[in-house]
C-alpha cells in the first residue's frame, strides 16, 4: 500500500519570491477571505512566526475598543510575546 505524503506548502516557502507568489496567487484569484487568512498563516509558519505568537500581535494591534479587552489580557499578551 502506497502512503500518501500530505503536501505542506510551507516546505516550499523559503524565500521572499515565493512568500510573495503564494499571497499574490490567493488575491489574485480572489480567494476568500478565510483561504487569504490561511495563506497568511502558512506565510507567518514559513517564517518561524508561531500561530500564538500571531495571535497575540493581532490582537495588540488590531484597532478595536481596548476597554472591551481586559486589562490583564492585554498584559498577558505582551509578557507572552516577550518571553516567546
Amino acid at each position: 500500500m502506497t502512503k500518501t505524503k500530505y503536501w505542506n506548502p510551507v516546505e516550499f516557502l523559503d524565500s521572499t519570491e515565493a512568500r510573495v507568489e503564494y499571497l499574490r496567487g490567493a488575491l489574485e484569484n480572489g480567494d476568500s477571505k478565510e483561504r487569504v487568512a490561511v495563506v497568511l498563516l502558512r506565510i507567518a509558519e514559513s517564517l518561524g512566526i508561531s500561530l500564538v505568537e500571531l495571535s497575540l500581535t493581532c490582537l495588540l494591534l488590531t484597532p478595536f475598543e481596548t476597554d472591551a479587552v481586559p486589562a490583564t489580557v492585554l498584559e498577558f499578551a505582551k509578557e507572552l510575546l516577550k518571553t516567546n
